[in-house]
């Protein structure tokens, strides 16, 4: 088991995992548009942990837009396919409380990835 924790995180640990689980991901799920979106948003959000900055940003942009385009009618993938774009944010006001819907619905349970989404979007 790792030694992470939400108070103690082993950052060369936690690095070497992600690498691990990305590349993995990358060669056996790149056609499923939840791994595309999720690894997509954690790459472009922290591309630095993965490799050379600007090339896993852009990667991370291409596997939201990828997942966008697979489930064109998915608001989450939508919503952060679009954000990925330095001056999207502008969101109207629905579109922002359709995706809240969603992740209340898919993230219920009381972990951190439930917790930072419930929180990113809840702003």
């Amino acid at each position: 088991p790792l030694g992470i924790t939400e108070n103690n995180i082993d950052i060369e640990e936690l690095e070497s995992l992600l690498k691990e689980v990305t590349h993995d991901g990358l060669r056996h799920f790149m056609n499923h548009e939840d791994f595309l979106w999720c690894f997509g948003y954690m790459v472009s959000m922290t591309p630095y942990y993965f490799g050379e900055y600007n090339e896993w940003e852009e990667k991370g942009a291409s596997m939201l837009r990828r997942a966008h385009e697979l489930c064109p009618n998915e608001a989450i993938y939508a919503y952060s396919y679009l954000g990925s774009f330095s001056n999207a944010y502008g969101t109207r006001e629905n579109e922002l409380q359709q995706v809240q819907n969603v992740l209340e619905d898919r993230f219920k349970g009381e972990g951190l990835l439930s917790d930072y989404f419930k929180s990113i979007y809840a702003q």
